[in-house]
């Protein structure tokens, strides 16, 4: 991409860097959904768009209940099980419906275009790096150390150990507070506007985008703004 349609951050003077996991680092999406299906086809009824649809609209309401605490994050990935298996017809537990999208999402290991080689170079800045994700802790580390990427990370914070969802506040100041780090000293990178922009934002953080496609119009809360990972450093 033309480095004159982005802004890539310069790190100067920050004291740690909080980044996202799925489209950020990895292209979860095609291999996530390719696993589903499956699940779906094999399993229950069978796949379509206007199933999978009712799904990703059933799993945005249920994080909607996750972000104003109906929900915990373990009654979350419950109901996320559930709504699999009700609209697929798959003829499984609550429990044995989250393990499949456990599955699917825990063998998504398909890095997106450099995304290793720029980890190793903001390694090399000597600054604190963090994960900051959305899912479960155990899926999350398991994909980086078996892509061989947990190796730069000094912790990783993951929605269900914080107990909290990123489109939430309370998860970066819970993170920060955890690392002792102040706001405007950090900056967090991700590919979701809202979830890693916008809220990261409102806390006082400094945010990079990672807009995957180029022709975007820019939130006015990315103070930086790149079109993939290999392109932030």
């Amino acid at each position: 991409m033309d480095t004159a349609v982005q802004k890539k951050p310069s790190f100067e003077g920050l004291d740690a860097i909080f980044i996202d996991l799925d489209h950020t680092l990895f292209n979860t999406q095609k291999q996530k959904f390719e696993f589903m299906k499956q699940f779906a086809e094999r399993e229950g009824s069978g796949w379509s768009r206007e199933r999978q649809s009712v799904f990703s609209a059933r799993q945005r309401e249920l994080f909607h209940l996750w972000h104003i605490g109906d929900l915990n994050a373990q009654e979350f990935l419950l109901a996320r099980g559930k709504a699999f298996c009700e609209v697929f017809s798959i003829a499984k537990t609550p429990k044995e419906g989250m393990e499949m999208i456990n599955y699917s999402i825990r063998n998504s290991l398909e890095l997106l275009p450099g995304a290793a080689e720029a980890m190793e170079r903001l390694s090399r800045l000597g600054i604190p790096i963090y994960l900051a994700s959305t899912g479960i802790y155990v899926n999350q580390s398991g994909r980086l150390a078996d892509t061989g990427l947990l190796r730069y990370f000094s912790d990783l914070f993951v929605s269900d150990r914080v107990d909290c969802p990123k489109s939430n506040p309370n998860f970066y100041h819970s993170i920060l507070r955890m690392t002792g780090i102040a706001p405007e000293r950090a900056i967090m990178i991700g590919d979701t506007v809202t979830d890693d922009i916008v809220v990261a934002k409102f806390v006082g953080m400094q945010t990079c985008w990672i807009m995957g496609t180029p022709n975007k119009e820019i939130p006015p809360e990315a103070d930086y703004y790149v079109l993939g990972p290999g392109d932030l450093i």
